[in-house]
């Protein structure tokens, strides 16, 4: 059976334990509960701002010409999506400057 956490709604945060979610199977019926930690939030978060960078970096409108990423634009892509709060100034300017760096390398 597989398993997906389909709309993380808040149900309880104990700051001790972590955030507990719904679970739903795969043909989206409830299944249990799950009580994640801040760790697992954390790299669940960065996954997720990591995709949004993927995509925002894809949007034909963030594109020069000559097809390369303006990074400006999807930094303000991001910050309009609210990843710039969700993550932190320091992760995001981070993150952001990584993926553009690590763009430049693999177009060289």
């Amino acid at each position: 059976m597989t398993y997906e956490l389909k709309q993380c709604k808040k149900l309880t945060h104990d700051f001790d334990y972590g955030i507990t979610v719904q679970l739903h199977d795969s043909k989206g019926n409830k299944t249990n509960y799950m009580t994640l930690n801040e760790d697992v939030i954390n790299a669940l978060q960065n996954i997720l701002f990591t995709k949004a960078i993927k995509e925002a970096a894809a949007r034909e409108e963030n594109l020069f010409k000559d097809g390369s990423i303006n990074w400006d634009y999807v930094d303000a892509d991001l910050s309009i999506d609210g990843w710039r709060e969700k993550v932190g100034e320091e992760i995001f300017i981070a993150t952001i400057d990584e993926s553009a760096t690590l763009q430049r390398k693999e177009s060289t």
